[in-house]
């Protein structure tokens, strides 16, 4: 039996979330909490960002969370 019933596996799937770049150059962004560097080399890059930075991130110019991705 699992330690967790199960819930782990359940919430592996939003441990991440995709964000593009809809800007016109590059831009590098360091996570609020992470302190993970995320580059996006051109315009509409994806970058996948760990959840616990996407609050900081949701707020950035030019940075959208694409209606087709995870």
């Amino acid at each position: 039996m699992a330690c967790c019933g199960g819930r782990r596996a359940a919430a592996a799937p939003t441990l991440a979330v995709t964000f593009e770049y809809v800007g016109r150059s590059t831009m590098r962004i360091v996570g609020g909490v992470t302190r993970r560097n995320y580059w996006f080399a051109q315009p509409g890059a994806r970058v996948v960002v760990d959840a616990r930075d996407v609050p900081a991130m949701a707020g950035v110019p030019h940075l959208v969370r694409p209606p087709d991705a995870p």
